[in-house]
C-alpha cells in the first residue's frame, strides 16, 4: 500500500474545478465562448482540424480574438490535419498568430513518421484548459446519425492548468525552435480561489520517443489496485497480449465487474473488425462487452471503482504506446469523479448495446466474418511488432 500512496502523492494538483464535456453542439459553443472571452492568451494543439462547419466557426472566432490583440499559438499534426489549407494558414499568420506543423512529412524524417501529435489541448488566459480526445471536427458530419460522435474532454480551471500550459509550450517551442525562438507570456502566480473545489487531478503523458510512458503506467497501476469494477471505453481497442492477460487474470483473481465499450461503427472499420476477433476470448473470460451503435465512438477513458478516472487521447493500442504524443488527465476520489462515473454509466445504458455472450452462434457470425476479423487482427499486430522492433533500435531521448 505504501507504493500506492507514493504513486498518489506524486504530481497531483488538488484544487481544480473540472467539468465533463461530451462532443456536440454544446461543446463547440463552449469553445467559442472561451475564445470570445479570452483577453490575453489562447493555445491550441490538436491532431485533426477540419475546415468543415465546426472548423470554420473556430477559425472565425480565433481571427476575432487576434484582432483584440490576444496572443494565439496553434500547433497541428501534419498528417492528421493535412487538409488544413495554406489559404487559412496565411490568414492566421496575417493576424500574427503563431502557427506550426508538428513533424512535417519529408523524406529526411522517415524515422519519425509514426510520431504524431495526437493530444488535444486548448488553453485560455492561463486560467482554463480543455484536455481530451475531441478533435476540431463536426461531430455529426460523416456520422449519418441523430446523435453526435461519442467523445469526451475535461474542462479544467485551477491549479493543474499551469502544468498543462508548460507541457504544451515545451512541445510548441521544440517544434519551431529550428526556425525561431518563441516568446510565451509568463504564467501568473496561482492564487487559490475560494470557488475551487477539492478535486485531485494530474497530467499524464505518453511520448515513447522521449522516454515518457506515464499513461501506460497509470493504466497498469490502476488495474492493480482496483477492488470492484472497471469500465473501459476505447475507440481503437487492440492492446498488447500482456495487457489482455493482466486484465483477465485480475478479473478472475478479484471477481471484478469489467465493462468494455467499443465501437459498432467506426471511422476506421478495420480496427472494429480486429477488435471483434477478441470478442469470444473476452466473453469466455467474463468481460461484459458493449458496442456503441447510435453513433461513431471516438472517446477513450477508464474508470476504476467508480472514482478513479483516466481520460484523454490515449488509445489502448501500439500507436499510442510507441508512436504518438498523448495526453490524459487522471482524476481521483472526489465528488466530481463519482458524479462523472454515474454519467458514463448512463451513457452506456442509453447509447450502447450489450453484446450477447452467445453471439458466436449467431448466423451473422459465420466463417467469413471470423476469417476477416482474424486477418485484420493479425495484420495490425504484425505492423505493431515490426514497429516495436524499429523503435527498439532507436535512441530514446
Amino acid at each position: 500500500m505504501s507504493s500506492l500512496k507514493q504513486y498518489l502523492n506524486a504530481e497531483y494538483s488538488y484544487f481544480n474545478n473540472p467539468q465533463f464535456l461530451l462532443d456536440g453542439e454544446k461543446y463547440v459553443s463552449t469553445i467559442e465562448q472561451l475564445i470570445n472571452n479570452a483577453k490575453t492568451y489562447i493555445h491550441i494543439q490538436t491532431y485533426i482540424w477540419e475546415e468543415d462547419t465546426v472548423g470554420k466557426r473556430i477559425i472565425d472566432a480565433i481571427i476575432k480574438a487576434a484582432e483584440r490583440d490576444v496572443k494565439i499559438y496553434i500547433l497541428l499534426d501534419s498528417f492528421g490535419s493535412n487538409h488544413f489549407s495554406t489559404k487559412t494558414i496565411s490568414l492566421l499568420k496575417q493576424h500574427k498568430i503563431h502557427f506550426g506543423w508538428f513533424n512535417k512529412l519529408n523524406a529526411g524524417n522517415w524515422r519519425n513518421l509514426g510520431r504524431r501529435l495526437h493530444q488535444k489541448v486548448m488553453i485560455f488566459d492561463h486560467h482554463t484548459a480543455i484536455v481530451g480526445g475531441i478533435n476540431i471536427v463536426d461531430a455529426y458530419e460523416k456520422n449519418n446519425q441523430a446523435q453526435p460522435r461519442l467523445d469526451f474532454a475535461f474542462l479544467i480551471e485551477g491549479e493543474l492548468v499551469e502544468k498543462i500550459t508548460k507541457h504544451s509550450e515545451t512541445i510548441f517551442q521544440k517544434t519551431l525552435s529550428k526556425n525561431n525562438k518563441i516568446e510565451f507570456p509568463p504564467f501568473p502566480p496561482f492564487i487559490k480561489d475560494e470557488n475551487l473545489t477539492y478535486a485531485p487531478m494530474r497530467m499524464r503523458i505518453n511520448d515513447w520517443m522521449r522516454g515518457k510512458t506515464e499513461i501506460t503506467y497509470s493504466y497498469n497501476v490502476m488495474l492493480s489496485y482496483t477492488k470492484k469494477s472497471i469500465v473501459i471505453i476505447n475507440s481503437y481497442f487492440l492492446p498488447s497480449r500482456k495487457f489482455l492477460r493482466r486484465l483477465i487474470n485480475l478479473k478472475h483473481a478479484k471477481q471484478l465487474d469489467i465493462k468494455l465499450v467499443v465501437p459498432k461503427k467506426s471511422d476506421w472499420q478495420t480496427w472494429h473488425w480486429a477488435t471483434s476477433y477478441l470478442y469470444p476470448y473476452l466473453i469466455r473470460n467474463g468481460i461484459n462487452i458493449y458496442e456503441c451503435d447510435q453513433s461513431i465512438l471516438h472517446g477513450k477513458l477508464m474508470i476504476c471503482d467508480s472514482e478513479w478516472i483516466l481520460m484523454g487521447s490515449y488509445n489502448l493500442n501500439f500507436t499510442s504506446y510507441f508512436g504518438n504524443i498523448e495526453l490524459n488527465i487522471e482524476a481521483l476520489s472526489s465528488d466530481f469523479s463519482k458524479k462523472m462515473s454515474l454519467e458514463v454509466d448512463d451513457i452506456i445504458q442509453k447509447r450502447c448495446t450489450y453484446v450477447n455472450p452467445v453471439f458466436t452462434i449467431d448466423p451473422e457470425y459465420n466463417l467469413i466474418h471470423f476469417i476477416r476479423n482474424f486477418f485484420f487482427y493479425s495484420l495490425i499486430h504484425t505492423i505493431a511488432f515490426f514497429s516495436w522492433k524499429l523503435r527498439g533500435k532507436m535512441k530514446i531521448h
